[in-house]
């Protein structure tokens, strides 16, 4: 196995956060751990006005051997359940 990697999680958008849920996440198998750092009523900002708060959280996963990185952190971002208004 490799080693374990860490992929931060952003928000792309704007707004309040209403729904951030890292269910899909946590029931991954290569997914280690999953920390949210925010939840409903937090507001992201994007830069260049703030640069932290679009931060949600990161996931440690240990990869498929012989996949891409990036095509696993993809799959495993688009698992992260996220609404903003």
């Amino acid at each position: 196995m490799d080693a374990a990697h860490r992929l931060r999680l952003f928000s792309k958008w704007a707004g309040v956060i209403r729904v951030l849920d890292g269910a899909g996440l946590r029931r991954d198998p290569r997914v280690l751990e999953v920390s949210l750092k925010h939840g409903p009523g937090h507001r992201v900002v994007l830069p260049p006005d703030d640069y932290e708060s679009r931060l949600l959280g990161h996931v440690i996963f240990a990869p498929t051997v012989g996949r891409a990185i990036r095509d696993e952190c993809n799959e495993l971002v688009a698992q992260l359940r996220l609404n903003i208004e």
